[in-house]
């Protein structure tokens, strides 16, 4: 099931960079096959969690009491400075990635440092329900008994894998956004260069 949810947040932050590149570019025919597409899976799905369940909209697990979207400023800072499972140790092109794009003159690639940069913000604060049951024992989580961390230790491994699984999908677009940072700092050293040359 953990798995499950996994790929499914992995599936819907690529659909939405997707979406971004297919409305940069004005694809609108296929922004519309897209939606209708994804229409008929929806409806097959409601569908079926009328007959199974009573009810169109049946989201099990992922109903909400797994995850709080809350501000916890030790959760933002064990996912993302702390040594043992921040995010700029584990993923270290996530920064300078983040930045070529935020900094790109290309149109696009600055919707995407941007869609990254508000993934990582949901990230940050999308508090897994375990973090407040540290050494607790086993909770339930949408009728699934799921076991708690004994200590913070291995908290922070969780977190780490959590959240470097989620962030997977950014990275085609983090070297884009290297390879411009790159660019960049190439472009302000020639010019330097340049100054300096013609001073001497």
């Amino acid at each position: 099931m953990a798995s499950l949810c996994l790929r499914a947040w992995r599936q819907v932050s690529s659909l939405q960079y997707l979406g971004i590149l297919l409305l940069a570019k004005r694809e609108w025919r296929m922004v519309g096959k897209i939606i209708l597409g994804s229409s008929l899976s929806m409806i097959a799905w409601s569908v079926y969690n009328l007959a199974q369940f009573g009810t169109p909209v049946h989201l099990g697990i992922l109903r909400g009491d797994i995850n709080q979207l809350v501000f916890r400023a030790g959760y933002i800072i064990d996912s993302l400075v702390h040594p043992s499972s921040g995010v700029i140790y584990w993923t270290p092109i996530l920064v300078p990635g983040l930045v070529g794009l935020l900094l790109s003159r290309s149109t696009f690639l600055r919707m995407l440092g941007i869609s990254s940069l508000a993934m990582l913000t949901l990230l940050l604060l999308r508090v897994p329900i375990m973090y407040e049951h540290v050494g607790s024992g086993p909770i339930d989580i949408g009728g699934i008994l799921v076991t708690s961390p004994k200590t913070h230790t291995d908290m922070r491994e969780l977190i780490r894998s959590d959240n470097n699984r989620y962030l997977i999908v950014l990275a085609p677009f983090l070297l884009l956004g290297l390879r411009e940072g790159i660019g960049k700092a190439w472009w302000w050293v020639s010019r330097f260069r340049k100054k300096t040359t013609s001073i001497c």
